[in-house]
């Protein structure tokens, strides 16, 4: 199974090019979106202004968490997922979610997460003017609240990791970007299991040949480690 971390998706096709969604189904996998709550959209109320709330803060992630976990252990209890052949997407939205799961959970063996959002809370509060991160945050600042900022973030947990990650980018991708290379070098620094895709000439989401090669390289990557005859050491390259 993949699970899919893209935040408050109503339920109909999903055919943009950056999700898998029907791509992944032929290939054999049942495929999850769990519609979590999060901190850094709690303000895209999916049902209720009340229901979201309890996504905002530095303990919105416990939400968040529970929201995917609890899902994917009902599908387990359905028999709809095998509990050691699982894994993780996330585009954007769904990125942040990502960056931020695997730092909580091992039971993934492996994740893909591209262009990830606010794997760093801290950076973009002094970087940006006018930054909407506080209200995100829950109304706490870096100085009022500094321990709140590093229970948001995914780059101060990478220690905690260990499911193997393929990240991607594109190089015209700004703020995503440096997330997506902080993540790259925490997890390089801590010698973990990482590789990193960067696409020059592409933004928020990939086009063309960048797109047609991210997605070779995306579902080998799933195949390599989900797949009943390929999951030996030897064979978890893309």
């Amino acid at each position: 199974m993949i699970v899919d971390g893209y935040p408050h998706i109503g339920n109909g096709f999903l055919g943009w090019g950056m999700i898998g969604n029907q791509t992944w189904a032929s290939r054999g996998y049942a495929v999850f979106y769990p519609n979590a709550r999060a901190p850094h959209v709690y303000e895209n109320h999916f049902k209720t202004e009340v229901l979201d709330e309890a996504g905002r803060g530095p303990n919105g992630w416990e939400v968040t968490v529970d929201d995917v976990m609890s899902g994917v252990d009902e599908l387990i209890h359905r028999g709809v997922a095998d509990p050691d052949r699982m894994a993780l997407y996330g585009f954007s939205n769904g990125a942040g979610i990502v960056n931020y799961l695997v730092t909580r959970t091992g039971r993934f063996k492996c994740a893909v997460s591209v262009a990830g959002a606010l794997a760093d809370w801290v950076r973009p509060v002094f970087l940006e003017t006018d930054s909407k991160v506080p209200l995100w945050a829950g109304g706490i600042t870096p100085w009022n609240d500094p321990e709140g900022y590093i229970k948001l973030s995914a780059v101060f947990h990478l220690n905690k990791v260990t499911t193997p990650m393929l990240l991607a980018d594109g190089d015209d991708d700004g703020e995503f970007l440096l997330n997506t290379v902080e993540m790259y070098n925490g997890l390089r620094w801590l010698g973990r299991d990482v590789t990193l895709l960067r696409y020059p000439g592409q933004g928020h989401g990939f086009t063309g040949a960048a797109l047609l090669d991210f997605w070779a390289r995306a579902n080998a990557f799933f195949d390599s480690y989900l797949k009943s005859d390929s999951r030996s050491p030897d064979n978890r390259n893309p």
